[in-house]
């Protein structure tokens, strides 16, 4: 009997595992022909982005594709609210964890795709984005985004805007 059920948790166990493993690949391929695929911040560039001191007590942060929520568990003690976007839901779920763990109560989550997100209401932006959709990202911060709001971009600049501040790979951009 007790062979019955170790075998049957064992099973149950890989079958959880198997649906993750495809949820998140699925997913994941999603993400790449839609925006970026995850990978990681390095602990570096999250530093690089605490030093740039813009983040205040007041300000609404967004991270757009927040994969794990790296980045909105660093900023969280530094702002009002923190917003983490990501589609993918095996990291969104994961994220959401870690933060609850932590006991972070100012970020919230959304598991969505980052195009249906409204950037009127946020005051800092932080993004870590792929060439190849960067443009089409700018138009939408400059249609949405107010003036005097911040983005700061990991690794890859946006055309034609003069960046304000920069550290390693990590740009700062006043709007």
């Amino acid at each position: 009997m007790l062979n019955l059920i170790i075998h049957g948790t064992v099973i149950l166990i890989l079958t959880f595992i198997v649906l993750f493993a495809f949820v998140y690949i699925l997913y994941s391929v999603y993400a790449v022909s839609s925006a970026a695929p995850f990978v990681p911040i390095r602990k570096r560039n999250i530093q690089h982005l605490l030093l740039f001191d813009i983040i205040s007590k007041k300000d609404v942060v967004l991270d757009l594709g927040s994969g794990d929520g790296r980045i909105v568990r660093a900023v969280a003690p530094y702002c009002r609210t923190v917003i983490g976007v990501e589609i993918n839901p095996t990291l969104h779920y994961i994220a959401r964890l870690l933060s609850w763990v932590r006991g972070i109560h100012n970020a919230v989550y959304y598991r969505k795709n980052l195009w249906e997100m409204d950037l009127s209401s946020i005051d800092i932006l932080i993004v870590y984005f792929i060439p190849s959709k960067i443009t089409k990202l700018q138009k939408k911060i400059e249609h949405e985004m107010k003036p005097g709001s911040i983005v700061v971009s990991n690794m890859f600049i946006f055309p034609g805007w003069n960046y304000s501040s920069k550290r390693d790979t990590v740009y700062v951009y006043e709007r």
